[in-house]
């Protein structure tokens, strides 16, 4: 009888055991599933800064002395069509 209540409360302890190491699991996997929706969005944020930081890059304003030099010589010529009409042929 002895003999038969020590193995009865060893498979207690292992179903214990069992239940715990699953509820670790399940633990485990959410916390990886949470850490992949983060790594996802922190992906999607990157994207879009780069995205956004090229936009800005293009959309600045060229100050070198060639685009200022068409920008007046365009300025001119807008000057001269208001003042003088197009040129006559």
């Amino acid at each position: 009888m002895d003999e038969i209540s020590v193995k009865s409360e060893m498979l207690k302890q292992n179903e214990e055991l069992v239940h715990c190491l699953q509820n670790e699991l399940v633990d485990v996997r959410l916390k990886e599933a949470e850490n992949s929706v983060i790594m996802s969005d922190l992906r999607t944020r990157i994207q879009e800064l780069e995205d956004e930081k090229r936009t800005l890059r293009e959309s600045v304003v060229d100050n070198s002395v060639a685009h200022l030099q068409v920008f007046t010589a365009t300025r001119q010529l807008y000057y001269y069509l208001l003042h003088y009409g197009p040129p006559k042929v």
